[in-house]
């Protein structure tokens, strides 16, 4: 198709693996429901906040031409900056594949959509994980 690069995978899911073996996170955008900043008065930096509720925030997601849903993550702040300031969270690499498979309405993962991206569906990640798991 127009714009596809013929490329070796095999390097980059290599790489991968390595990252996530290394403990390496992901850069993911977040959004802040209504109210969350009066949720953390009198929470200062450092202090550990724990509370019964739902989450404070959502993880964004972006949606392609088709209406497709996919989980936006980046390898580095610089990355992220490069769709403009937004809130954001650092996750676990594994976590964000898990995450992604777990949510029925995301389609995949796009690893830094802002620039050189790499889209991952859920059958890629699927595959992925399992192929890591079975070392």
């Amino acid at each position: 198709e127009k714009g596809e690069k013929d490329i070796n995978i095999l390097p980059f899911f290599s790489f991968l693996h390595y990252c996530i073996s290394e403990g390496g996170e992901f850069v993911v955008p977040i959004e802040f429901k209504p109210g969350f900043p009066s949720r953390l008065s009198g929470i200062r930096p450092g202090d550990t906040y724990t509370s019964g509720e739902e989450p404070a925030f959502v993880l964004k997601h972006i949606v392609d031409n088709d209406d497709k849903e996919a989980l936006p993550v980046f390898t580095s702040e610089s990355e992220l900056e490069k769709g403009g300031p937004t809130s954001r969270m650092t996750l676990p690499m594994e976590e964000c594949m898990q995450l992604t498979l777990d949510t029925d309405y995301l389609t995949g993962m796009v690893i830094n959509p802002h620039g050189n991206c790499f889209i991952m569906d859920k059958e890629t990640l699927k595959g992925f994980l399992d192929l890591i798991h079975s070392e």
